[in-house]
């Protein structure tokens, strides 16, 4: 059956990667359900909620509220929400709500902006809680792109002076904060971290609305991907994609290929399984290490139209067929798939080699909550 789970969770949703790209950002964010939603995203996909506050409200619609299209009702809450803590923007975030009563964001996007400051921005992010959390952070950062930077008469500066890093939500790097990121890219651009721009994880509104100013943008994951290629059609800025988090597995993966090889296996196959832009980094470690491996990359996530050496995995039995079918020593994963892997190939001397690499989006559990957040 198409989608069926039985040992993994459902991965963390398109309105929760939108929600995670506008947390830090300092606007009020309106979530168009009935509670439920808000919930899910707060409890279970946002790490930052247990340490950074940010305001993120439910539109609290009733049944009858939705069905029937009182508006009016979602528009008074939140005029009296942007009066009590006035914020830098509003967004409105669909669910399966919206998307089953067709609501018109357009529309109420318009109508909200009639009730509150001018100079307060409104935009919806058309979200509808059938895709993966990179749909929704991709759309999210696209909106705020469009509302702030493409859709002003403020020229290209031509001697940009940042680098744009996209991609950077919790979602995709367990990270809750820039600093370590900032640090890789730091050394590897050449630049100071204070020229570099993590829009999303520690930069906010103000970043975004520096994007002109950039002189090259990074996507470290591919949440970060489109608005990279969007921001290259429109505004001319170069962009490049790799990930500045594939240090921290490094000594444990080069250890374990080291140990294959001394095994006496003239080639060591090396399973990666995450997000493609890390996984494709990841490939390039094991490279440069040994050029005695043979990588295969694979995702259940978007994937860039420009790289097709990655395998899209849709179901989860397509994580057990390659795993039987490729003969791995040695895997990259996070933990939560190793229950779909018989448990011989887990433990003894002929286990494989596996290396945990968490990845929040797909094991959002309280065991990553602590790895992510440290407490």
């Amino acid at each position: 059956m198409d989608g069926l789970r039985t040992v993994l969770t459902p991965f963390a949703p398109d309105q929760s990667g939108a929600v995670s790209v506008l947390y830090e950002m300092g606007g009020l964010v309106v979530i168009l359900d009935a509670g439920g939603c808000t919930g899910n995203i707060c409890g279970f996909d946002e790490p930052r909620w247990m340490m950074y506050k940010s305001a993120v409200m439910s539109a609290g619609l009733r049944d009858m509220d939705a069905i029937l299209g009182r508006d009016k009702l979602l528009v008074e809450k939140v005029k009296a929400a942007v009066k009590k803590i006035t914020p830098k923007f509003v967004a409105i975030i669909g669910t399966p709500v919206p998307a089953v009563i067709g609501t018109d964001f357009k529309g109420l996007v318009t109508l909200v902006k009639k009730e509150i400051p001018e100079d307060i921005e409104v935009f919806a992010v058309a979200t509808y809680g059938m895709k993966n959390y990179d749909v929704g952070a991709d759309k999210a950062y696209k909106e705020l792109v469009k509302t702030y930077v493409i859709n002003t008469d403020e020229p290209k500066n031509e001697d940009g002076e940042y680098i744009g890093v996209w991609g950077a939500t919790p979602l995709d790097t367990n990270e809750t904060g820039s600093e370590g990121i900032k640090e890789v890219i730091s050394q590897r651009e050449n630049v100071d971290k204070s020229k570099i721009l993590c829009f999303g994880l520690g930069d906010g509104i103000d970043a975004i609305k520096k994007v002109r100013k950039c002189k090259k943008n990074i996507a470290i994951s591919i949440s970060g991907f489109g608005i990279c290629r969007l921001l290259e059609s429109e505004l001319g800025i170069d962009y490049e994609c790799y990930s500045p988090l594939t240090n921290k597995n490094k000594d444990e993966i080069e250890k374990a290929i080291d140990e294959v090889l001394k095994q006496g296996k003239e080639e060591v196959n090396v399973l990666v399984v995450g997000e493609q832009i890390y996984a494709k980094s990841v490939k390039d470690l094991i490279s440069n290490h040994s050029d005695k491996t043979n990588t295969v990359t694979a995702t259940y996530f978007l994937t860039r139209d420009d790289v097709d050496d990655t395998l899209k995995f849709a179901q989860e039995d397509d994580f057990t067929k390659e795993f039987n079918d490729g003969n791995y020593d040695i895997v990259v994963a996070d933990p939560v798939f190793k229950d779909l892997v018989a448990k011989r190939y887990l433990v003894g001397d002929d286990a494989v080699k596996w290396i945990d690499t968490v990845h929040f989006a797909i094991s959002g559990t309280w065991e990553s909550k602590q790895f992510v957040t440290g407490k």
